[in-house]
């Protein structure tokens, strides 16, 4: 079977068992840039699916200037492909090439994180009380409280901020459910301000909304979102935060206040607690003044 053919067919059983959209485009974009390196390079079918190729691969993805997280997604991708052909019995090859691969080296750097303190100044930077202040100030905070990705964000509805029980309801994409995360009292008379009286009327039931010049009111979009995140930082004299630096610092918070890890994994909806333990890793007091707890 040409490899292209197995190519959909993994794609299509992937969208089939209900894999986020950004996942399916991400695989998409990594099995087409093998397949476009290969036509370039004049390998044939089969030799698509030899670990020699594939190694060669991976290796020019380097010299290209390719960061070697990148670098391994494509190795992820690749293996994912080749181990679903092996159990459907489609490999054309007798041995499986990624039993002869070893995964690319990759430094296991820290995510970026916005500081609670970064996030206060941010948001107190943002002086005006006409609505689209009062919106950004907002977005702030909620990004940082509740650590939600900006496509969770932006499909937040007004019928899903519970102002008595201080939560969200929130769908994550990536898992294709829907969760509950709470929010801080601080935040609730600014929600209540805005979903009462400051946000304006508009035809929509999003939270969030925006307004193009000459445009009516409509829906917040994630790049909106980016582009005030950008435009904000930048008049608070501050470096670049983007939304998932917010994500990012809401975990590390929570470790700082002595929060478990395991409420690390339900505010930010991770589906294994291993990819939670990361922040675990940020050199904090907390961390040290829990291990003293337990060995001093």
């Amino acid at each position: 079977m040409e490899i292209s053919t197995c190519i959909a067919n993994f794609l299509e059983a992937k969208r089939a068992g209900n894999r986020a959209i950004a996942t399916l485009d991400w695989y998409e974009d990594m099995l087409e840039a093998y397949l476009s390196w290969a036509t370039t390079n004049d390998y044939s079918a089969n030799d698509l699916y030899q670990a020699d190729a594939i190694e060669e691969y991976l290796i020019d993805c380097g010299a290209q200037g390719l960061a070697p997280s990148s670098v391994l997604g494509r190795y992820r991708v690749l293996r994912a492909l080749f181990r679903w052909l092996e159990k459907r019995g489609k490999l054309a090859v007798e041995r499986n090439p990624f039993d002869f691969i070893e995964a690319p080296k990759t430094d296991q750097k820290l995510p970026k994180a916005i500081s609670y303190h970064a996030m206060q100044r941010l948001a107190l930077s943002i002086q005006g009380h006409d609505w689209r202040s009062q919106r950004d100030r907002l977005i702030i905070q909620i990004l940082f409280y509740t650590g939600v990705r900006v496509s969770e964000l932006v499909g937040i509805r007004l019928e899903d901020v519970d102002l008595g029980r201080r939560s969200i309801r929130v769908y994550r994409m990536k898992t294709r459910t829907e969760e509950f995360v709470p929010f801080p009292k601080s935040l609730v008379l600014e929600l209540q301000s805005w979903i009462e009286t400051v946000r304006p009327a508009c035809d929509t039931d999003v939270l969030l909304v925006s307004k193009e010049q000459g445009q009516p009111y409509g829906p917040l979009l994630r790049a909106g979102v980016r582009e005030m995140l950008r435009r904000r930082c930048l008049q608070a004299g501050m470096k670049i935060y983007w939304p998932h630096a917010f994500r990012h610092g809401c975990a590390v918070y929570i470790i700082e206040r002595g929060g478990d890890v395991s409420l690390v994994q339900k505010v930010l909806g991770h589906k294994d607690l291993r990819t939670s333990l990361i922040y675990l890793r940020f050199d904090t007091d907390t961390v040290r003044t829990l291990y003293d707890k337990v060995f001093l």
